[in-house]
């Protein structure tokens, strides 16, 4: 995991940017984790690595899966969140499903945001096992609610399961 150590740029207030993409070229999925406080030259390099990640998938453009874990992830400024948007709207970057697990976390509203509301393939969980069977589930029913309220469960709103977003 890469991790950021100019503790002066942020007096120690947040924990630094940690990240981690691994692509399993035999699935066609890259998993990614986001940690911490980032700055935007933890951004840049963090889109380095995705990319270069990104290009050892073998398979068809825009065919592949992404699991997003950010549930360690602090709340970002708006630079960042604004640096990330374009980095995840990336046309070839976008796949055929985006698994964001996002925790109890506040940065779930951010990511919230992230996608286009009418980008389908996108779903918020509370944890990776959720996430993951999801992803690589036929089962599309979760996927109608591609940007699911806010609230920490929403079985109550008839929607099918938990929702992190």
């Amino acid at each position: 995991m890469k991790v950021r150590t100019d503790m002066d740029t942020f007096m120690g207030l947040h924990s630094p940017a940690r990240f981690r993409v691994e692509p399993d070229t035999a699935r066609g999925v890259t998993y990614i984790t986001l940690a911490g406080f980032f700055l935007l030259p933890d951004v840049a390099a963090f889109d380095r690595e995705w990319a270069q990640a990104h290009a050892l998938l073998r398979c068809a453009p825009n065919a592949h899966l992404t699991l997003c874990d950010i549930s360690d992830m602090s709340i970002q400024s708006q630079d960042v969140v604004n640096a990330f948007t374009t980095i995840v709207r990336d046309p070839v970057r976008q796949g055929r499903r985006l698994a964001m697990v996002v925790g109890m976390s506040l940065s779930r509203h951010q990511a919230k945001r992230l996608n286009p509301p009418e980008r389908e393939g996108v779903a918020h969980f509370f944890s990776r096992a959720e996430a993951e069977a999801w992803l690589f589930s036929d089962d599309r029913t979760d996927a109608q609610y591609l940007h699911a309220p806010v609230s920490p469960m929403s079985a109550d709103r008839g929607y099918i399961g938990p929702s992190a977003a």
